[in-house]
């Protein structure tokens, strides 16, 4: 397998630094044949200016598409002309805040592109300037070396010195110059990934669906933060649609014309993802057609990420009764697991929420959740071998803790 500059120049300067003993004729060839090696190593691919002009363009384009934004914002916000009424005036309400929402989104990555660039072009230039000072070290370590035939061991060690300064040189440059292509490519990769998986995909699915489908969100926090379908979510909903049989292909299809707002359209999605078949998602569709985002965001979703703190998930709250682990139990890890369920699978947060009975008051209420929730959670910490309750814990691994054996146990 072929070394990267960086660790051939690091090896050379090693070999170079360790060079001693009596037979001069001996280091006097090896530090030859080290300074034609460093010499070899050419100066970083890559035009600055060129990159800088790129950078440029991204910054200019990111102004451009947040003037598009502001301008399809003010057209949702103004309204659509009166004649748009009905379902063909919701579908194209919706279609024009997720366009707007979308390109401000574009913006954003714009904006991130431009620097990464501009770091790059800076980064080159740097590597590039100080490329050729190496080279002039190692062409006046050549030309010293090549004074004498018989140097001295002061003329040998005065030689290597300046062999080892353009060598460090040129590792600095070889260092430099691939820390700032693998930020870039970070970058770069990252925000492309995220634009494949944006959107999902899928036979059938119109741009105008695939664009309100990846722009729903939870109404319960900062929009950009709290999106019903995750990029896998995305991916994994597209490729079970396309597996459907060209009937169950049709009738999930009709589901998602006949759902009322694409938060419910979102979830019908969500339920693909999560594996199941048109026999679970048929009733699951029934039970949650017309009801409000608040609703949705209420029975299907667990967490939400709070605007007072960006980045942190907050137990949702079913009508006073939150999604959250009894403080009084050892049952974080049980907790743990139903939670992380639930944000998967619609179909299990909505059994967990309403037993399976949408709308019956003895079944879809808070103190009745709220049961069903300890009952679930004592259930799967039992099935884990958890310890006896309310003191017991369970690991990671699905172990009982004797309370002994916990955070105390560990001061001792």
């Amino acid at each position: 397998m072929t070394k990267s500059p960086v660790r051939e120049l690091a090896e050379l300067h090693e070999h170079v630094a360790k060079l001693s003993g009596w037979n001069l004729l001996e280091i006097q060839i090896e530090l030859a044949n080290a300074i034609a090696k460093a010499k070899g190593h050419r100066a970083p691919l890559g035009d600055p200016e060129h990159i800088e002009t790129v950078s440029g363009n991204y910054q200019q384009a990111a102004v451009t598409v947040d003037t598009v934004s502001v301008n399809v914002s003010g057209i949702a916000r103004v309204g659509l002309p009166g004649s748009w009424t009905g379902h063909a005036g919701e579908s194209a309400a919706e279609a024009i805040g997720a366009a707007a929402r979308d390109a401000e989104r574009m913006a954003k990555t714009f904006d991130e592109a431009a620097p990464a660039l501009f770091h790059l072009a800076d980064g080159i230039r740097q590597a590039q300037a100080q490329h050729a000072n190496g080279q002039l070290a190692l062409d006046s370590a050549a030309s010293l070396l090549a004074e004498h035939s018989d140097p001295s061991p002061d003329h040998l060690v005065r030689v290597r010195g300046i062999a080892l300064d353009g060598i460090g040189q040129l590792l600095q440059v070889a260092t430099c110059a691939e820390e700032a292509g693998q930020r870039a490519e970070k970058t770069l990769h990252k925000m492309a990934s995220q634009a494949r998986a944006g959107k999902p995909g899928g036979i059938g699915l119109t741009d105008t669906d695939r664009l309100v489908l990846a722009d729903a969100a939870n109404p319960t926090g900062p929009r950009d933060l709290n999106d019903i379908l995750s990029a896998s979510d995305l991916q994994r909903s597209s490729q079970f649609r396309d597996r459907l049989s060209d009937t169950d292909r049709e009738e999930f299809d009709h589901l998602l014309a006949q759902a009322q707002s694409p938060e419910e359209r979102a979830y019908l999605m969500k339920a693909l993802a999560a594996g199941h078949d048109m026999a679970d998602i048929r009733p699951y569709a029934q039970a949650i057609r017309g009801h409000n985002p608040y609703w949705l965001a209420q029975h299907l979703s667990p967490l939400h990420t709070d605007s007072t703190k960006l980045g942190v998930n907050a137990p949702a709250d079913f009508s006073g009764a939150a999604w959250k682990q009894d403080d009084k139990e050892g049952t974080c890890v049980a907790s743990s697991t139903v939670t992380a369920r639930a944000m998967a699978d619609p179909l299990y947060a909505l059994r967990l929420t309403t037993g399976g009975r949408p709308g019956d008051p003895k079944s879809d209420s808070p103190e009745a959740f709220r049961k069903r929730l300890l009952d679930k959670r004592h259930r799967v910490h039992e099935e884990g071998d958890g310890g006896d309750l309310p003191d017991g814990g369970m690991d990671a691994k699905g172990k009982g803790r004797h309370p002994a054996q916990g955070s105390l146990a560990l001061l001792r």
